[in-house]
């Protein structure tokens, strides 16, 4: 029979504080498919996380390796990405008229049209009896954000683009005996999306100019629901293999749209600019399912090494038609699509732990992560290409009950460029727009966990 010692009463009580902070500090999450909610795992570029032990984060990635949890664990992690996307040579020219298409002008290019964010998690696990356990785990599985100064030449493509996300996964794993468990949760999820950009709507028999430009913005937000499943299995206590699965969720995301020209001093005539893109929004988006699998194995007591691949049905992801509702517009909708015919990928990493003492332990690992864009449809909202991870870390047990992870890496991306015309029906509106981008993102995550 365990003892409850006072010691144990004050871990126990952290980690109910802990929780606490999860619950009001969730909704903060900022920023599509985002890895970094696990300070530990990020020292090793992800590598191990549908088999590693020692971590209760890997439930997220895996929920069968909440059969490793023993006793009752908290996990609360807070990662803060900084990404950097250089734009340049851009050159924007408004949709073709009789009279040809009009440079937009302004800016050629953005020194960083990134937006930072923290990323909070946090992670419960509970021991209920030998074979079976519960968790949940509360992250931020999707984000994305850029932001271009007003007067930058690609505009009409993109000016703020934010998605953020909580998802709500509550679990339970079976032991069928020392080799194998398996695992399914249920997951409630939160999207809510931000768009704007500028639109050039003809108000007279004359070419659009900057002059009768509208600044139109669409918002939205759902909730959806999916599953995950998992399974771990054990060939010995150094060599472990875990494999997952992850439901696609389809959401619906519905808010408002409005369209502001700030600088036409006819009412009438900002009526008919900014009032076509004013109304009620919708848009369906489907965040894609996945499957991850990887490999964990001691090799002594002091090295283990790790290695993963996880695929994702990115092709879900064809095209974003933002449907705007409004009784005063001619037909009483209209519809704004932008083509994005993703593929699927896979993202490959490797990793290792050296356990320097039973307090210390020191992490590294690389990664490849496969764009899910096509060269013909990239768009300056999302200007992503083929990234690099180089990841180191550490884990430093500071208590009995309590444990310290924090996590470092750097992200090369691809050079890339944008390459969009209006021989594309769906970019009629928006006209043509080249630019070219430099990018990399410096990410460093913090991780405080407790048993009791």
């Amino acid at each position: 029979m365990k003892v409850i010692t006072p010691f144990h009463k004050i871990c126990a009580l952290s980690g109910v504080v802990v929780v606490g902070l999860i619950a009001s500090q969730a909704a903060l999450a900022s920023g599509y498919a985002i890895k970094e909610n696990s300070a530990s795992l990020l020292g090793r570029a992800f590598a191990g996380s549908a088999s590693a032990s020692g971590d209760l984060s890997t439930i997220h990635y895996n929920p069968a390796t909440l059969a490793l949890v023993e006793g009752r664990e908290v996990s609360f992690s807070g990662t803060y990405v900084d990404p950097t996307i250089k734009a340049k040579n851009a050159e924007g020219f408004g949709p073709e008229t009789p009279f040809g298409a009009e440079p937009v002008g302004g800016r050629t290019s953005d020194d960083n049209a990134a937006l930072s964010g923290v990323i909070p998690a946090g992670y419960l696990g509970w021991n209920w009896r030998d074979d079976i356990n519960f968790g949940v785990a509360v992250t931020s599985p999707w984000a994305l954000g850029t932001n271009y100064h007003d007067n930058w030449s690609g505009n009409l493509y993109a000016l703020k683009s934010e998605l953020t996300s909580v998802n709500i996964n509550p679990m339970v794993s079976y032991r069928f005996n020392k080799k194998l468990s398996v695992a399914a949760g249920v997951q409630a999820q939160y999207l809510e999306a931000t768009l704007t950009k500028q639109a050039w709507l003809p108000a007279a028999p004359f070419p659009p100019s900057p002059a009768t430009a509208v600044h139109s913005k669409v918002t939205g937000n759902d909730w959806g629901y999916g599953y995950n499943l998992g399974l771990l299995y054990e060939f010995s206590e150094m060599t472990r293999v875990g494999l997952s699965y992850q439901s696609a969720i389809h959401q619906t995301l519905e808010g408002d749209a409005t369209g502001v020209s700030d600088s036409t001093p006819d009412p009438t005539l900002n009526l008919g600019l900014g009032g076509a893109l004013t109304g009620t929004s919708k848009a369906n988006i489907v965040t894609p399912e996945n499957v991850n699998f990887s490999i964990t194995h001691g090799f002594n007591e002091k090295w283990t090494g790790h290695a993963g691949v996880q695929w994702t049905r990115w092709n879900r992801f064809h095209d974003l038609t933002v449907d705007i509702e409004n009784p005063n517009y001619v037909g009483g909708e209209i519809s704004s699509t932008v083509d994005e015919k993703w593929d699927n990928t896979f993202f490959y990493n490797l990793g290792v732990d050296y356990q320097l003492n039973p307090d210390w332990v020191f992490r590294a690992g690389v990664a490849f992560d496969e764009s899910p864009i096509d060269d013909d449809y990239r768009t300056p909202a999302l200007p992503d290409g083929d990234r690099t991870w180089l990841s180191i870390g550490a884990g430093y047990n500071f208590a009995e009950c309590g444990r310290i992870d924090v996590g470092y890496s750097y992200v090369f991306v691809e050079d890339v460029s944008v390459d969009l015309n209006d021989s594309n029906p769906n970019n009629a509106a928006s006209g043509s727009l080249t630019a070219d981008y430099e990018s990399n993102v410096n990410i460093v995550g913090v991780s405080l966990s407790w048993t009791f």
